[in-house]
């Protein structure tokens, strides 16, 4: 279409608004993608940036992966147009959302919340995050896998952005990847309670840390002790290997 007379440019935006008006809006992205693959070049861009000014405006749901998909195109950049400082801008709003959706999949999030729209409750992010952070960290429903996974993601959207941490945070932390990991007879890594102890440190204070230290060193010696005495009352010899005793039953 470059090499001939055909105006080209009005038809990739004829296109784009009758995808966006008459088909779903993930059509348009797989249509970008797709001159993105084929190596399409946009020579003009101000009709990507005034549609994607119009589909913020209208608050789609779809802005956060049009402005990715807009990015990867071969425009010609214009540098009055932010364009990275909104698509960071909706990469923020997209994972805070993904992290209140998850939360009150698993009734976690507190009933005065639920209605708020999502602009409202990113205005409170940190305190929020932090409750969630707390709730999981008590939440016995779930496995102790599953409640690290989710704590892990939230500490690092606070970290990624650069957000306060403070106790109750910090705490959750220690509650599912040190606490209950215990509390359930299973192994954690000296490495991994160095990396949380660093964490407590900063936020709480070295006394702290060095108490989560040493409760975390008595209970792993009396781990180690309590699978070497069974491996002997059980006829065996050698390293008893904790995880490996906890799940044949015999710790």
């Amino acid at each position: 279409m470059s090499k001939s007379s055909i105006p080209h440019e009005n038809l990739f935006e004829f296109t784009v608004q009758f995808l966006y008006e008459y088909r779903h809006a993930d059509t348009v992205i797989s249509f970008l993608k797709l001159i993105e693959a084929k190596g399409g070049k946009i020579s003009n861009p101000e009709f990507l940036h005034q549609f994607m000014l119009r589909v913020l405006d209208e608050d789609s749901p779809f802005a956060y992966h049009l402005c990715r998909a807009i990015s990867a195109l071969d425009v010609s950049s214009d540098p009055q147009f932010p364009l990275r400082s909104i698509l960071e801008a909706l990469e923020t709003r997209h994972k805070f959302q993904d992290i209140i959706d998850r939360a009150e999949t698993s009734q976690l999030l507190p009933a005065s919340l639920k209605d708020l729209p999502i602009d409202e409750l990113q205005k409170a992010q940190t305190v929020l995050i932090h409750q969630v952070a707390h709730q999981y960290s008590i939440d016995h429903s779930r496995s102790c896998r599953s409640a690290q996974q989710q704590v892990n993601l939230l500490f690092k959207y606070l970290r990624a952005r650069d957000l306060p941490i403070g106790p109750l945070f910090t705490r959750a932390v220690v509650r599912v990847c040190i606490t209950r990991p215990m509390m359930e007879r299973r192994w954690v890594s000296r490495r991994r309670v160095e990396a949380i102890c660093r964490i407590v440190a900063k936020v709480e204070g070295t006394e702290v840390a060095g108490q989560v230290r040493s409760t975390f060193l008595d209970w792993r010696g009396g781990l180690i002790t309590d699978s070497h005495r069974k491996l002997i009352e059980l006829g065996g010899s050698g390293s008893a290997h904790v995880n490996t005793m906890r799940r044949l039953g015999l710790i």
